[in-house]
């Protein structure tokens, strides 16, 4: 087994300015402290399932704790296990029809250490996408990231991301945000 974990701190989608935008993500920030307004799915058996707490979670094993970026709690996920596995995470949003600029923007973390267990000969993958959500075929792909092999890169900690993306190509369309 190796050990690896995933955190989203926020995710926030805005229409026009952020700074005085309307919201457009239910519950980006998992202030419920639960999953509403998100559907999970896990496959395979998680190190550690889908979780919503506040700081001071996850820590062991040389991982860092989770620390809530914005409000008081953050999702994350022991992201290795028993595989082959994935999580998802995606939330059905309508993108208002605009000429103004439509921004996502989210913070991650990703950590692993590879020396655990077994040898990880593939990498872990985390990506951010937009599917159709009729048919939950991929529109495009937001973000990519790979831990890259045990061999290659035995243990990391990204700390944490800001990511934003200019979206406004889908406005007027509901997407999938996964």
């Amino acid at each position: 087994i190796t050990l690896a974990k995933t955190v989203l701190g926020a995710l926030s989608g805005f229409f026009g300015d952020p700074s005085q935008g309307l919201e457009l993500i239910s519950n980006g920030s998992f202030e419920t402290s639960d999953f509403s307004d998100w559907t999970i799915e896990t496959t395979g058996t998680p190190f550690l399932p889908w979780s919503v707490s506040g700081a001071g979670s996850g820590a062991g094993f040389g991982m860092a704790p989770t620390s809530p970026q914005d409000g008081t709690f953050v999702a994350w996920n022991g992201f290795d296990g028993d595989g082959p596995m994935e999580f998802v995470m995606y939330q059905d949003v309508l993108l208002p029809a605009t000429d103004a600029v439509l921004e996502l923007t989210w913070l991650d973390r990703a950590q692993w250490d590879f020396g655990f267990g077994g040898t990880a000969t593939l990498p872990r993958l985390y990506d951010v996408e937009l599917r159709d959500p009729s048919t939950d075929a991929l529109l495009t792909t937001l973000y990519s990231f790979s831990t890259g092999t045990q061999s290659t890169n035995p243990t990391g900690d990204t700390g944490w991301l800001t990511h934003s993306v200019d979206i406004s190509a889908y406005s007027g369309q509901m997407v999938r945000l996964a």
